[in-house]
């Protein structure tokens, strides 16, 4: 997508069950929704680890440790929250590269948290992309957007990637998207 038509709002159409939903560039208030769901997540997640582990704690000590813990998730920002590692296939003037064996050769980006979450999570691509399509189908609830995507997922697995890749794309500024392809 061009970046003029990244201006004008301009999105790209997916189909899912029949029905051609447009899928819009997300906002930096998007992308500010997708932080605070994600670090909803992670605080969610991170309390679920403790409880589900307290049967390996003393007795004496679970209360403590639960509300230690449960103290410490509502502390978190994100900016507490761990990078992560993704490979990414490795670009060259456009195109992909390959070693000798023909096979695709990759690299390694520690992203922040949010967006690992957003393009490499089925929770997080399925947020980012509802975020994307509501602007056109407001009607469409998240839990809908769910359900429409496993039905999509049932005939083609890559339905919710393609979806995400869409997002992705339109949004991400273009200086971005070629710093990625070049390894920059």
């Amino acid at each position: 997508m061009s970046d003029l038509a990244r201006a004008v709002g301009a999105g790209s159409s997916i189909e899912i069950d029949g029905k051609t939903y447009i899928l819009s560039p997300l906002t930096l208030k998007d992308w500010g929704q997708i932080d605070r769901e994600c670090l909803e997540t992670y605080r969610k997640n991170y309390i679920k680890t403790y409880k589900d582990n307290l049967s390996e704690i003393p007795v004496e000590l679970q209360t403590t440790l639960i509300r230690e813990t449960i103290e410490k998730a509502a502390r978190m920002t994100t900016a507490d929250l761990p990078k992560q590692n993704v490979n990414v296939p490795v670009f060259k003037s456009g195109r992909l590269v390959v070693d000798d064996a023909g096979q695709p050769t990759f690299k390694t980006l520690l992203l922040p948290y949010a967006t690992w979450w957003a393009s490499e999570t089925f929770e997080g691509k399925l947020y980012t992309s509802w975020l994307s399509v509501k602007k056109q189908h407001k009607e469409v609830s998240i839990d809908q957007w769910d359900e429409l995507m496993m039905k999509a997922v049932e005939s083609d697995s890559s339905k919710i990637d393609e979806a995400a890749e869409l997002v992705s794309r339109m949004s991400m500024p273009q200086s971005v998207q070629q710093d990625t392809q070049q390894g920059n």
